[in-house]
């Protein structure tokens, strides 16, 4: 099998803090348990074998949203990173490992950190509940995106097809889960497909085939090599002698207490996956979770030559101008502010180019997203020409209905260089705001545009 590797991308956010108890809020609908049978036949078809045998790693990017307090509280870059590790530990089998691909974005808002996002909220397209409110403010297109917020004890993730049914494609983490070698990596498990070993509240699952009562196709989390789970939704393992405990025909049970998807805090932190959960990590990554791209390589401008071998996307800010061929049987995708495909580039049959006209940093709501979103017309929009500035550039909105609305400028890194206007109510239409840029120093700088529900942030260079 040939070496490659496959860039993909999460966004998230994590917590300093250590937590020992195990609360979860995820519960899967009728149709995820649909597409999740369809899911364990597909593994039972390629065997987790052939899998586990591959010598491909698939880096998957993730993007860090830290929820802060202007007094303190909330996460460190340290803490982050220190999170990616426990992560990357329990992936390592699998051959999954997350990166950062980008520097991890900071939210100083008290009134956010001092809210208590509650599990169980109701998911739809047209929710207006605060962690539907919070997310889009910041999602990023293409990535896992993680929030580490203060919650009610639980931590929760979507399933995959969460994000066509109700417009949800996140994981919400609690700040207190923060520096628990396993939480982070048991939510991922979910966004990835993965069910609590004790699901559907069944005691009594059988996976033996030779025991009469073998009920492995019907009960609990499906996969056979599982132990049964005795404890049903949202228990707690107050013992780590299950052996009272029996099935249907009075076999003991015999639960693996280091598995992952549990919530057993017995035998210390050495959680794993099993051979076929691992299977379903890589089939939805593969399938379901497939639209993840990277941005890993989000730079001012690229000058691509050569040849590009694999899964990869490229990002600018500013422009790419390529003259690369792409190898066979490989897919590629640009996206900046201006691609210029020059003489000698060359992507043959049987190859996947793609081409996407928007800066690589920019920050997204759920109504920009297409049609894996099922939001509201987008009510203004935002435009900047040129983005090249030798003396000025021009913002332009177009508001289809009146606006407050704030814009203000940034250097690369992030500060302030200067306010275009704040919480400036705007009419319906067109506004045209020139700005000077004559005296700004020769770099990189972003434009941010915000009303009370979106943001979107533009990129630009001074030459």
């Amino acid at each position: 099998m040939k070496n490659k590797i496959y860039l993909l991308l999460l966004a998230a956010l994590m917590t300093a803090q250590f937590a020992t108890a195990q609360k979860c809020g995820v519960e899967p609908t009728a149709a995820d348990w649909e597409q999740y049978r369809q899911a364990v036949q597909a593994i039972n078809v390629q065997t987790t074998q052939e899998r586990d045998d591959t010598t491909t790693t698939y880096y998957v990017g993730v993007q860090f949203h830290l929820l802060r307090h202007e007094f303190g509280g909330g996460l460190t870059e340290a803490a982050v990173a220190k999170e990616l590790d426990y992560a990357n530990a329990k992936f390592a089998p699998a051959h999954i490992q997350f990166f950062q691909c980008d520097a991890p974005h900071i939210i100083v808002n008290n009134d956010w950190f001092n809210h208590k996002f509650i599990h169980g909220s109701p998911n739809e397209c047209d929710e207006t509940t605060p962690e539907y409110q919070f997310t889009g403010l910041y999602k990023v297109l293409g990535v896992i995106n993680v929030y580490w917020v203060n919650t009610d004890g639980y931590s929760w993730s979507s399933f995959p097809n969460w994000a066509q049914d109700f417009c949800k494609d996140w994981i919400i983490m609690n700040i207190d889960n923060a520096g628990s070698p396993y939480h982070f990596g048991h939510e991922l498990g979910h966004y990835f497909s993965l069910f609590h070993t004790f699901q559907g509240l069944d005691e009594n699952v059988t996976r033996d085939e030779n025991d009469p009562c073998f009920n492995c196709k019907t009960n609990g989390d499906l996969l056979w090599d599982t132990p049964a789970d005795h404890l049903n939704n949202h228990a707690y393992w107050d013992d780590c002698d299950p052996s009272a405990r029996v099935d249907g025909c009075g076999v003991a049970l015999k639960p693996d207490a280091k598995n992952i998807m549990s919530y057993s805090n017995c035998n210390g932190y050495d959680k794993h996956f099993s051979a076929q959960q691992r299977g379903m990590l890589l089939h939805s990554l593969f399938t379901q979770r497939s639209y993840l791209t990277c941005r890993r390589d989000c730079a001012p401008f690229h000058v691509l030559t050569g040849t590009h071998t694999g899964f990869y996307t490229f990002g600018a800010e500013i422009f790419i101008s390529s003259t690369a061929t792409l190898a066979d049987s490989v897919a590629v995708h640009y996206q900046a502010n201006l691609i210029r495909l020059m003489p000698g580039f060359h992507a043959p049959s049987g190859t996947i180019f793609n081409a996407e006209i928007e800066p690589c940093n920019a920050f997204t709501t759920p109504s920009e997203t297409g049609d894996r979103q099922k939001t509201e017309p987008l009510v203004w929009s935002a435009q900047l020409a040129p983005s090249l500035v030798q003396e000025s550039t021009v913002l332009t909105l177009d508001l289809k209905a009146e606006t407050e609305i704030s814009a203000w400028l940034t250097s690369a890194d992030g500060r302030t260089v200067q306010w275009i206007f704040s919480k400036k109510t705007l009419s319906e239409g067109q506004h045209e705001f020139p700005i000077q840029g004559a005296e700004w120093p020769a770099g990189v700088y972003r434009i941010v545009v915000q009303t009370d529900t979106a943001r979107k942030v533009l990129s630009l260079a001074k030459l």
